[in-house]
């Protein structure tokens, strides 16, 4: 959100319908109109507007790239539902952990096994597609699970043979990341025309 001092004022009047202010008359849509007067310092204000715009930029390209990873993800899961299946032996298991986005440890279960493909032996570590993290309980199932010396079947892609997924089809997890980057980029894209708009009034003004 645009901040302001106390000597400046941001009138923000938004309507459906047509809009003037230098712009062509939009119809069909919200049209906000923004009237910046300040006795403060023009320099000032116009570094704070291109900051702001900076900061949405950099929101609206972290959701794009989230989006665009899920989906990609999500694709090959749907994918991995026809892979010719294999025969897969689990040789170690670990839990990673790392710094969260808000700051948070986060715990990812990790597999790392063995499988033969058409006379060849490859190695894997995926379980599924799209983010295992989540808490250190749910973890240490994940790995008591995958014991050492165990065997599972795999899906195998036959275009790809080192590529390989333990759990084939789409998962919660990874519905959630698709649907929440979803959202996170439809708000961050708004953010982002709004402070564009910002700045043009700004400019013209």
């Amino acid at each position: 959100m645009l901040g302001l001092h106390n000597n400046q004022i941001l009138v923000i009047n938004a309507a459906n319908g047509s809009i003037k202010h230098g712009f062509r008359r939009v119809k069909r849509c919200v049209a906000v109109e923004y009237i910046v007067r300040t006795r403060g310092s023009r320099h000032e204000l116009s570094l704070m507007l291109v900051v702001n715009l900076i900061f949405s930029a950099l929101l609206t390209a972290f959701g794009s790239l989230g989006l665009i990873r899920n989906l990609r993800d999500l694709l090959r899961d749907f994918a991995s539902s026809k892979w010719p299946r294999g025969e897969a032996v689990v040789i170690a298991t670990a839990i990673h952990t790392r710094r969260g986005p808000r700051g948070l440890t986060v715990f990812e279960p990790t597999v790392a096994y063995r499988y033969d493909f058409q006379h060849t032996e490859y190695s894997g570590h995926r379980i599924a597609f799209g983010d295992m993290t989540s808490d250190r309980d749910r973890a240490q199932r994940v790995i008591d699970r995958f014991a050492v010396g165990t065997k599972w079947e795999v899906a195998i892609c036959d275009r790809q043979p080192e590529m390989a997924v333990l759990h084939a089809g789409p998962t919660h997890n990874l519905w959630f990341g698709v649907a929440f980057f979803a959202v996170y980029s439809v708000a961050a894209l708004a953010f982002l025309v709004n402070s564009i708009g910002v700045v043009l009034v700004w400019a013209r003004s």
